[in-house]
């Protein structure tokens, strides 16, 4: 972890991990001015590990740091399969949300069998770090929660994409071969409305953005379907997840979304990497293999 200043410089780092990988996978602001670091981690208790892992395969690794980047506290959770976080945000009373995805079953922390493939594995931990609740969210195929916000209106928003059909919790068709998979939880952790959204082929959304002045939501990944190859495909939905408006930005080459954000004047700024030179909605040449590529977008248009 390293923090730097407005203009570049490195105010702090921390090297943090046990005696085997450990890799961060997001990391989300707190109130007191910290951050929740989430992670996977193979590692027994060494180095900065205070817990064992559970039956040598990857657990979350959670970690809470403060303002200068020291452990205030940590927690490995985990089961008999593979469990990887990959998104988090913190609640105003130190609570966290942790999203990610799981194969294990009802072992170790698990409390809920697996349902097919990997599973989303959605968390609520403490300020101290301790699981509140948990809830094992998926078809019987693969799962994967890639952003977890907090819902507009109340609750949890969480996206991600989907191979399953109607099966354990998932109340629609797969539409293509996998899908966007957006859905809508409480404050417990129970679903409240579910969407999935996709075309013929492959569908991957990457980042869910409250857009809190305009009532939405926007999503933003990678779609196979349609014409072309790979291509940004990016959606606003409402507060119960029905489509409000779309687009797709299209080049020559392949082109992978992965990151969204709002920007001050309520535009979209999107990114993520492509090897396409100038054609369709890309207006610069390629530089070598695959390249950044950001957009600003408004309401889903160029």
């Amino acid at each position: 972890l390293v923090r730097i200043d407005s203009i570049g410089n490195i105010v702090w780092q921390n090297t943090i991990g046990g005696s085997s990988s450990d890799a961060i996978t997001h990391l989300a602001n707190t109130p007191d001015g910290g951050f929740i670091v989430t992670g996977y981690s193979f590692s027994n208790i060494s180095g900065d590990k205070t817990e064992n892992g559970h039956n040598f395969s990857a657990d979350y690794w959670i970690l809470k740091i403060d303002s200068l980047g020291a452990i205030q506290w940590q927690n490995t959770i985990g089961g008999n399969g593979s469990d990887l976080p990959l998104s988090a945000y913190s609640n105003a009373d130190g609570t966290c949300i942790v999203a990610g995805y799981s194969s294990s079953g009802a072992t170790g922390d698990k409390t809920e069998a697996n349902l097919g493939g990997f599973d989303f594995w959605i968390l609520k931990l403490s300020a101290a770090g301790g699981v509140l609740w948990q809830n094992t969210i998926g078809g019987n195929n693969s799962d994967i929660p890639n952003s977890v916000v907090p819902a507009i209106d109340g609750g949890i928003i969480i996206g991600g994409y989907s191979s399953s059909g109607i099966s354990g919790d998932k109340t629609e068709a797969l539409i293509g071969i996998t899908d966007y998979w957006l859905l809508k939880l409480n404050t417990s952790g129970n679903i409240v409305w579910q969407n999935t959204i996709g075309g013929t082929s492959d569908d991957y959304l990457f980042s869910v953005v409250p857009n809190i002045a305009a009532n939405k939501y926007f999503l933003f990944g990678y779609s196979y379907s349609g014409i072309g190859g790979d291509n940004y495909w990016m959606l606003e939905t409402d507060l119960s997840g029905v489509i409000v408006s779309q687009e797709t930005i299209q080049a020559t080459g392949y082109d992978f979304g992965y990151a969204a954000s709002i920007c001050v004047d309520g535009d979209y700024v999107v990114g993520g990497k492509s090897n396409s030179g100038i054609g369709g909605d890309k207006t610069e040449i390629n530089n070598g293999d695959f390249d950044f590529w950001l957009l600003k977008m408004t309401n889903c248009e160029p």
